[in-house]
């Protein structure tokens, strides 16, 4: 991986999802980090689709990168492909990688 997506990477632990209280890294929510001439496009989603947070933690997200001196401008966009409809009672599930270990986060919408 590149130097510069490391940085960045590291960068973004700094941002909390304030619900979980886990930075947005180890929660798995950064799906892509690319850098074309210092430019930053990141893709990512939140915990849940209902997250309140989404828009602050994307807001943060954009700030910390736009503040590393290599980069210019960030783009961060929400992936919502994330969330699955998996039985009729509106489960919703996603798979993420937390601290190395895989796994369910449920969530159930009444």
């Amino acid at each position: 991986m590149d130097d510069k997506i490391l940085i960045i990477r590291k960068q973004l632990s700094a941002v909390i999802d304030p619900d979980m209280e886990i930075d947005i890294i180890n929660l798995g929510l950064i799906y892509s980090i690319e850098l074309t001439n210092k430019i930053c496009n990141i893709e990512m989603t939140m915990p849940t689709r209902s997250c309140q947070f989404g828009e602050s933690m994307t807001q943060n997200v954009i700030k910390i990168v736009e503040d590393i001196g290599f980069v210019t401008k960030c783009n961060a966009g929400l992936d919502k492909r994330t969330y699955v409809k998996t039985s009729s009672n509106d489960t919703r599930c996603i798979k993420k990688s937390v601290s190395n270990l895989e796994a369910d986060f449920c969530y159930l919408f009444f």
